[in-house]
C-alpha cells in the first residue's frame, strides 16, 4: 500500500492534467499510467476518509479538464480543434469523476464521446442551475436518436434545447410544439426594456427552429393546440404567420 505520509495533492493534480494531456493521444501505455495515478489518487482520499480527514484533490477540476479534453472553457459549447477523441481516456474520466455534475457538462459538451457513455450521461440527473448533463447534450449532439431520447426529458429545460437545436427532425419538432411549458430563465430583455416573456416557451423555440415544417407551424396559426393564454396565443401565431412567409 502507498505511503501516503508525505503525499503533496498540488504536485498530485499537476501531475494528473499532464497525464490527461498525454492519454489524448490513445497510447496504450499513457492510458495506463493516467488509471495508475487516479488510482493512487483515489486510494489517497479513502485514506484520508479513514482517518476521518476529507480532501478535495478530485474536485473543481473542470476548467483544466474543459480545456483539455474539449479544447475549449467549461460549459461553452463549441469544442476546438485539438479536442480529445481517444473513446478510452473518456471511459477513464467519467469513471473516476462520475459523482461530479461539472465533469459530467465537461464529458457532455463534447460529441466525441463514445455511444455507451452518451447513454450514461442521457440518465444523468445532475440539473445544475437548469444546466446539467442533459441540457449540454441536447445543445450539442446531432443524432436523431440522442435528440428523440432527450425530446422527452422530465426537465423543461433540457426539452426547450432540443426545440432550438438546428439539428433537430422535424418529428421531434412537430411533438415539442404540443409542449406548454415555459422555461422563465429563457425570457429576455431587450435594449428597450421590452421583456420577451414569449421566449421562454418551448412552443416558441419550435416555431423559430428552421427544421420545423410547414404542417407544424399551420397547427399553431390555426390554434390547434392547447393554448398558452389568449396573449402568448396571439403572438406566437403573429410569429409562426411570419416564419412561414419567409
Amino acid at each position: 500500500m502507498t505511503n501516503f505520509q508525505d503525499f503533496d495533492e498540488e504536485a498530485a493534480r499537476v501531475e494528473l492534467l499532464e497525464k490527461i494531456e498525454l492519454s489524448k493521444s490513445c497510447d496504450k501505455d499513457s492510458l495506463s499510467a493516467l488509471e495508475v495515478h487516479l488510482k493512487t489518487m483515489n486510494e489517497y482520499v479513502e485514506y484520508l476518509k479513514a482517518d476521518g480527514d476529507y480532501s478535495e484533490i478530485l474536485y473543481e477540476l473542470e476548467d483544466d479538464l474543459a480545456r483539455i479534453l474539449n479544447d475549449s472553457f467549461f460549459r461553452e459549447d463549441r469544442i476546438g480543434p485539438n479536442s480529445a477523441k481517444c473513446p478510452e481516456l473518456f471511459h477513464l474520466v467519467y469513471k473516476y469523476f462520475n459523482d461530479d455534475p461539472n465533469i459530467e457538462i465537461v464529458l457532455a459538451c463534447n460529441p466525441n464521446i463514445p455511444d455507451e457513455l452518451t447513454n450514461q450521461l442521457l440518465i444523468s440527473d445532475s440539473f445544475w442551475e437548469e444546466d446539467g448533463a442533459q441540457q449540454a447534450l441536447a445543445r450539442n449532439r446531432s443524432e436523431p436518436w440522442v435528440l428523440e431520447k432527450l425530446s422527452k426529458s422530465e426537465q423543461d429545460s433540457v426539452r426547450y434545447e432540443v426545440a432550438i437545436n438546428q439539428f433537430t427532425q422535424p418529428k421531434i419538432l412537430d411533438s415539442l410544439v404540443s409542449d406548454c411549458a415555459n422555461c422563465d430563465w429563457r425570457i429576455e430583455e431587450s435594449k428597450f426594456g421590452e421583456v420577451s416573456a414569449f421566449r421562454g416557451f418551448i412552443r416558441w423555440a419550435v416555431i423559430q427552429n428552421p427544421n420545423t415544417e410547414v404542417s407544424t407551424l399551420r397547427r399553431v396559426i390555426n390554434n390547434e393546440l392547447e393554448s398558452l393564454g389568449k396573449e402568448i396565443d396571439e403572438i406566437l401565431i403573429k410569429v409562426a404567420t411570419a416564419f412561414l412567409n419567409e
